[in-house]
C-alpha cells in the first residue's frame, strides 16, 4: 500500500497543529523502515538470497492491494503464546500473564499488546487497560517534544511523574530500560 506520510500511532493528535513535528515524525519512521529493509536485505544476501518482503510504504509503496480480498482477513490473537495451553484439555494461564509488577521487573507480555487489570478490594476486575505501545514514538517525543512526553505520562500513568523519572540528562529512558 502506498501512503503519503507516516502519521502518529492511531492518528492520535499529540502533535496538535505543529506541522514540523508531524514532518519530523514521518521522516524518522521512513528512515526506520529504510534501515530495516536494508538490514533484512543484507541478511538475505549473506545467507544465499531471497527477496525482502518488507518495504517502506512512503517511498516504495504499491498502489494495488497488498492482499487480495479473496484471500480473506489476516487474523491475529494478541494473547502471548507462552501463556496458551500446550495440550487439548488445558486452559490459557491468564494469571501468569497478569502477574503483579514489582520494581525492576516487567510483565511477560508481548510488547505490541500489553494490558493491565485493575481490581477492587474484593478482587473483581473493574477495568482493563490495553496498550500497543510503539517505543519509537515515545523515543521520538523524548527527543523532539520532551514536555509533551512528560504530560502524556502524567495524564495516562500518574500525575506525580516528573521529567527526571523519564530522562537521564536529556536522554529519554523508557521505564523498561531502567
Amino acid at each position: 500500500m502506498k501512503i503519503d506520510k507516516f502519521d502518529p500511532p492511531a492518528n492520535i493528535d499529540d502533535f496538535g497543529t505543529d506541522a514540523t513535528l508531524k514532518t519530523l515524525f514521518s521522516q524518522k519512521m521512513s528512515s526506520n523502515f529504510d534501515d530495516c529493509v536494508n538490514s533484512v536485505t543484507a541478511f538475505l544476501n549473506s545467507e544465499g538470497g531471497g527477496s525482502c518482503q518488507f518495504y517502506n510504504p512512503v517511498t516504495h509503496g504499491r498502489t494495488d492491494p497488498d492482499l487480495a480480498e479473496t484471500l480473506g482477513d489476516v487474523t491475529w490473537n494478541g494473547f502471548p503464546k507462552r501463556f496458551l495451553t500446550t495440550g487439548p484439555a488445558g486452559t490459557p494461564n491468564f494469571a501468569a500473564a497478569e502477574q503483579a509488577l514489582t520494581p525492576g521487573h516487567r510483565r511477560q507480555q508481548d510488547e505490541y499488546l500489553e494490558w493491565h487489570v485493575k481490581r477492587n478490594v474484593a478482587g473483581k476486575i473493574t477495568s482493563v487497560h490495553f496498550t500497543c505501545e510503539g517505543y519509537d514514538y515515545f523515543e521520538f517525543l523524548g527527543k523532539n517534544a520532551p514536555d509533551k512526553l512528560v504530560d502524556l505520562y502524567k495524564t495516562f500513568i500518574s500525575p506525580s511523574v516528573k521529567k527526571e523519572d523519564l530522562f537521564i540528562g536529556n536522554q529519554y529512558r523508557h521505564p523498561r530500560q531502567n
